[in-house]
Formats: C-alpha cells, sequence, structure tokens
C-alpha cells in the first residue's frame, strides 16, 4: 500500500517540463502572425485632413514671412518685405492664393468656410469643409499686433 501512494504523488518531470516548454514556444511563434490581421487600432488620417495639414503649413510659412496682417471677410492679405501682396481667399468651394491679385494657386478644395481671426501674436485660422467637419489652427507669427488691420 505504500508503495501505491508515492505512484500517485509523483512531481513534475523534465518530460513534462521539456513539452510544455515545446507547446509555448509552437504557441508565441503564432503571435506575430495573429497580430498582423488584427486591424489597425491607430486612426488613419483622410486625405482631406492631409491636405487641411499641409494647407496649415503652407500658410504658417507664408505668414512668418509677412511684414503685415489685414482680414478682410474670407480673405486673408500678408504683405511680403519685397512689396508683393499675397491673398488667400475663399472662391467657390476652394481656397485658393493670388500674388498681387494674380493668379489662382489651389490650397483646398470641398470647403464651405473659412474664417481668420486675430488671436495673440497670431491668427485663428478655422476652416470648415463641405462635410461640416471644422479644422482649427493657430498660428503664430512674430508680427507686431500693430501690423494686423481688420477690414470687417
Amino acid at each position: 500500500m505504500c508503495i501505491r501512494k508515492k505512484m500517485t504523488q509523483r512531481g513534475f518531470t523534465l518530460i513534462e517540463v521539456i513539452l510544455s516548454l515545446f507547446f509555448f514556444m509552437i504557441i508565441v511563434s503564432f503571435v506575430p502572425l495573429i497580430i498582423q490581421f488584427v486591424p489597425e487600432l491607430r486612426t488613419v488620417e483622410t486625405v482631406a485632413e492631409k491636405e487641411v495639414r499641409l494647407f496649415f503649413n503652407q500658410l504658417a510659412m507664408e505668414l512668418r514671412e509677412a511684414t503685415t496682417v489685414t482680414i478682410s471677410d474670407t480673405t486673408l492679405f500678408l504683405a511680403k518685405p519685397n512689396g508683393q501682396t499675397i491673398a488667400i481667399e475663399k472662391y467657390n468651394n476652394h481656397l485658393r492664393r493670388r500674388v498681387d491679385r494674380q493668379g489662382h494657386d489651389m490650397f483646398l478644395q470641398n470647403i464651405s468656410d473659412v474664417n481668420y481671426e486675430y488671436a495673440t501674436n497670431g491668427i485663428v485660422v478655422t476652416i470648415t469643409d463641405h462635410r461640416g467637419i471644422e479644422y482649427r489652427r493657430r498660428i503664430t507669427t512674430i508680427i507686431d499686433e500693430r501690423s494686423m488691420i481688420s477690414e470687417k
């Protein structure tokens, strides 16, 4: 009776450890393959969002080069040191850039509204696209606040 009791109380053997490790390694090796099929958790930026981001970056560069900023309804006028006047204006459902009232550079398309506001050391630009999504960015500049003119 004593012998039978010892056989049923045996511990975790070396063969069991090796088999457990083997099965664990097989399961772990499939984890990267499973992760590939899981949809991405981060949000994917749409084409419209990329265009708006690019517009804000281009406008920031234009604004940093300007000596005077003038806001008139849906048009932003930027005076450059070389004497040129850059107009960023809403034209139909587009936002275009004009130099000295000439040209037709498309900055953005499929917009329904644009709004410019003065802020401390810069301007706030709000764009509403044709789907009703609003994009807003504050662009800072070193222009003196006395050089910012409102013609509304």
